[in-house]
């Protein structure tokens, strides 16, 4: 089954489901000015993006699972979503308040940013944690500078150099981004233990085979190991074991999946590689407690 089954939410769709208007150019900025309820669709379920997602905290705390990871982001801190990953939000004080901003592809490439020798887009896609911790300078420097970005968007099509106005604030937006970034991870320590390579082995594999392989031998033997050291590293490292690591993607996926209502379930299991519809509604019980169908009806 084509990747393209899997269910995805636009920049738009998002936009939607806090009651706000699409902003123009591919680029949306939201400045939560009051304490407010967060939208239940799509923010409380798995789903995908194509376009990156950045928050800052203005105050209070959220909880998020990016690709499995839990993330909790506080006051002064930001997280950055990179394109297609399985974003899921899990639960916000009833204080928290936030700036956030998503774009399209298109929205950067029409910007120049990306053809920079020194392309400061470069870290939505890095490897390294997309979990800042900004000092109260830095945070109130991003904080300002989306205000001023979301004012030059919104900014009439016919005022005097908009275009080249919003270029340039995004632009500064994204190099200071790229500089806090850039300046914390020079500070961190290159080197990771054996045991951190396995699990960042483990977790790139995991990704790429957890549809169609989810026997612990399989990954293993990619990374020479023995199932058994496998098991006990990503105990070590993750907190939980790889079985429960490649359980809880497939059932991600499985979730995502079943909110799109085009699907059956039997199409659901062929597209994770289940020998039929019955194995996959067993093994989606035992990890959930509810059947495809019922998850269905209450997501």
């Amino acid at each position: 089954m084509s990747s393209t089954s899997v269910l995805r939410h636009t920049v738009n769709e998002l936009i939607e489901t806090i009651g706000e208007a699409p902003q123009p150019d591919g680029l949306h900025v939201y400045i939560q000015k009051t304490p407010e309820f967060i939208p239940e669709i799509p923010i409380l379920y798995p789903h995908r993006m194509a376009d990156p997602l950045l928050f800052l905290v203005l105050d209070g705390e959220m909880t998020l699972k990016m690709n499995l990871v839990e993330y909790t982001i506080r006051k002064n801190e930001f997280l950055f979503i990179s394109p297609n990953t399985i974003r899921q939000f899990i639960s916000h004080c009833n204080d928290s308040k936030m700036a956030c901003m998503c774009f399209s592809i298109d929205f950067m490439l029409k910007t120049g940013i990306a053809k920079s020798s020194l392309d400061p887009s470069a870290f939505i896609s890095s490897k390294q944690s997309p979990h800042l911790v900004l000092t109260s300078e830095e945070a109130n420097t991003i904080s300002q500078l989306m205000q001023l970005l979301y004012e030059r968007n919104i900014t009439p099509a016919n005022y005097p150099f908009r275009e080249e106005r919003l270029i340039h604030c995004f632009g500064t937006l994204m190099y200071e981004l790229a500089a806090i970034h850039t300046n914390q991870h020079q500070k961190l320590p290159l080197k990771l233990t054996r045991k951190e390579e396995i699990s960042a082995s483990f977790l790139n594999l995991l990704t790429q085979h957890f549809k169609e392989q989810r026997s612990l031998q399989f990954y293993a033997d990619l990374l020479f190991i023995t199932p058994k050291y496998l098991t006990q590293t990503i105990k070590d490292i993750l907190g939980k074991t790889a079985g429960e690591m490649i359980d809880e993607m497939v059932i991600t996926e499985a979730k995502v999946l079943l909110h799109s209502t085009s699907h059956s379930i039997a199409q659901v299991a062929e597209s994770l590689y289940f020998s039929d519809q019955f194995f996959f509604s067993k093994f989606f019980k035992n990890q959930t407690g509810l059947t495809p169908t019922e998850y269905r009806k209450v997501s």
